[in-house]
This record gives structure tokens, C-alpha cells and sequence, in this order.
């Protein structure tokens, strides 16, 4: 048998085909056997062939996904005793949590455009910088909307958020970082509408972090016991440790290549005639 066949067969976990005078004796139950690999490696690659093309689409869909899972969060889902979901997929895709998936996305489209805006020259710069001023208008109009929705559908979080100075601290960043962020485009100081945006993005996770605590998921239409806390769902003490350590490892070590990382990339983006 052939080196290639035996890796073949190996790789399937089963004994590979005898070889008997010349000729290889082929085991149907062998193969058999092997089917449901195969499947599965056909299946692999049709989502690898599918996932490619799609990975823009997939990105934006992303975002979406992520935003409207926070604000399920927040607004809270059906718990069982044990914390298990008890609705349907479709319960998560009302009308809040899609609002908030609108504003996470456009969110995410006004950063990207400021730091297009900020590394580019040319068209795709003028593009970027008109996608940018649109975006953050169509932001802080679903930032009010949200607001409001929040207010009769999860009043318990607008309580914590504005019950606590650190709640208030944070929607002090928001609000300052929208302006400052406006300044910029306005004067056409794309570094400080760039980092205005960043700013308003870090402001929007401390109130989500803000509005929840104690709770991580909090229960909606069951007993409020069953919701998951953050002294019930965290982890063991020596598991806490263990991730201590290397947080405190590990922070470091990402902090610094960030730095290296943008220092290496500073500046406009050039194109140089080797290009094509």
C-alpha cells in the first residue's frame, strides 16, 4: 500500500487496507467505518469555502450578534433554577435588542471610519470622513432611543446606573467624548475624532458593566433568584488564582506589543511603487 494510503488510513483511527500478492484487498466494513470521518472532513470544507468570501458580511454580522446579546443581557432573558435558558432563538431577537444591536453596529462603523479618516489620504479618506460625521449623528440619535427603551424595559439598570458616582462617571465619558470627538471632525483633527470615538466606546462598556452588577445574566419572567451573580457563576477559588497569575503575566505582554504595534504602523498609510 501506498505511504499516502496508510496516512489515510491512520488518520481515519482505523487499520489500513491489507496487501495481499500485489494486490490491495479492500475491507468493506473498513470503509464503512471511515464514512463518518469523511463526512465530516467534506463538511469542514465547505465551511472553510463558504466562510472565505463571507468574511466581511460575517464580520459586520459579528457586531450585531455581540450588541444584541448585551442588551439581552441587560434586559434579561428566562432562567431556570439551574440558570438555563428556557425561551426560544426568536425571543432574542425583539425589538430592544435589536435596537441596541442598530446602535452597536453604527457604533463600530463611526470608529472604523475615523481611523480610516485618520490613516488615509485621497478619496477613500473624503469617504470615510462623510461615513464618519453621518454616523455618529445616527449614534447619539439611537443612543437617546436606547436610553429611553432601557427606561421601561430594564429599569433596574438606569437604577444602578444612576444610583452609583461611578455610573455617573460614566455617562460624564460618553457624553464628553461624543463632543470632544464632534470638535474633531469639525476642526478636522481626525486623531481627536478618532480618539473621541474609542473614548464613547469605552464610556458605553462601563455603563453595560455598571448597569448589571451584581448581576452577569439577570433573570426576566422568572424569579429573580435564579438569576446568574457574580458570587454564584464565578469560578472556584484556585481557578481565580490561576487566572490572576496570568492576567498578570499576560496584560503586560499584550499592553506592550499593542504599543509596538501601532508605534511600528504610526502615521499615514503610504503607497509605495512596488505595489500593484
Amino acid at each position: 500500500m501506498r505511504p499516502g494510503g496508510v496516512g489515510i488510513a491512520l488518520a481515519l483511527g482505523r487499520e489500513p487496507p491489507l496487501r495481499e500478492e500485489g494486490f490491495i484487498t479492500m475491507d468493506r466494513n473498513w470503509l464503512k467505518r471511515g464514512r463518518p470521518a469523511l463526512l465530516r472532513v467534506a463538511v469542514v470544507m465547505a465551511v472553510v469555502l463558504v466562510a472565505l468570501p463571507a468574511t466581511a458580511y460575517a464580520a459586520k454580522a459579528t457586531t450585531r450578534i455581540v450588541a444584541v446579546s448585551m442588551k439581552n443581557v441587560i434586559r434579561g432573558i428566562p432562567l431556570d433554577a439551574h440558570g438555563n435558558y428556557m425561551g426560544t432563538f426568536l425571543q432574542l431577537l425583539n425589538w430592544y435588542s435589536l435596537l441596541i444591536g442598530l446602535l452597536g453596529l453604527c457604533a463600530i462603523v463611526t470608529h472604523g471610519a475615523a481611523w480610516l479618516a485618520m490613516k488615509l489620504d485621497g478619496p477613500v479618506q473624503e469617504r470615510a470622513v462623510k461615513v464618519r460625521g453621518i454616523s455618529q449623528i445616527v449614534c447619539v440619535v439611537l443612543f437617546v432611543l436606547a436610553t429611553v427603551a432601557t427606561l421601561s424595559q430594564a429599569s433596574r439598570a438606569t437604577d444602578n446606573v444612576f444610583g452609583a458616582w461611578y455610573g455617573w462617571l460614566a455617562v460624564i465619558v460618553v457624553l464628553g467624548a461624543v463632543v470632544w470627538g464632534r470638535w474633531g471632525m469639525l476642526k478636522g483633527d481626525h486623531r481627536t475624532a478618532f480618539l473621541g470615538t474609542a473614548l464613547t466606546i469605552i464610556g458605553v462598556g462601563g455603563i453595560f458593566a455598571v448597569s448589571n452588577y451584581p448581576d452577569m445574566v439577570p433573570a426576566r419572567g422568572t424569579p429573580p433568584s435564579t438569576s446568574l451573580t457574580v458570587a454564584n457563576s464565578a469560578s472556584g477559588s484556585t481557578t481565580l488564582t490561576a487566572m490572576l497569575i496570568i492576567t498578570l503575566i499576560g496584560f503586560p505582554i499584550v499592553i506592550f506589543y499593542m504599543i509596538f504595534a501601532y508605534r511600528t504602523f504610526r502615521g499615514k498609510a503610504q503607497q509605495a511603487h512596488t505595489d500593484y
